[in-house]
């Protein structure tokens, strides 16, 4: 798996074109348009606090910093959750690197 890593923390994600989203008080869930059997995913809790960062501009040292100040702890805490939960969702075809 870490070969699928980004290399460095410069790295910018995006959400993907081809899905759609409905975001709500508690959470999102995301459909992936161009899968032949899309099944939704539900992201509540930090997954929705990593989905909210995605913004297609932000690299992940910023995101990493964003949510270790919302959480109360270091980048390097969060790196290898974060970075690995960002490559689901990229395999899942929700969110591509730029």
């Amino acid at each position: 798996m870490a070969a699928d890593l980004p290399s460095s923390d410069s790295a910018v994600w995006c959400r993907r074109s081809d899905i759609a989203f409905v975001e709500e008080a508690s959470g999102v869930v995301v459909l992936p348009l161009s899968a032949g059997n899309p099944v939704p995913l539900s992201l509540e809790n930090s997954a929705w606090e990593i989905w909210k960062c995605i913004d297609g501009v932000s690299p992940l040292r910023d995101i990493l910093r964003d949510l270790a100040h919302l959480y109360g702890t270091s980048t390097a805490a969060l790196q290898p959750q974060v970075t690995g939960f960002l490559v689901d969702l990229e395999r899942r075809g929700l969110v591509r690197r730029l």
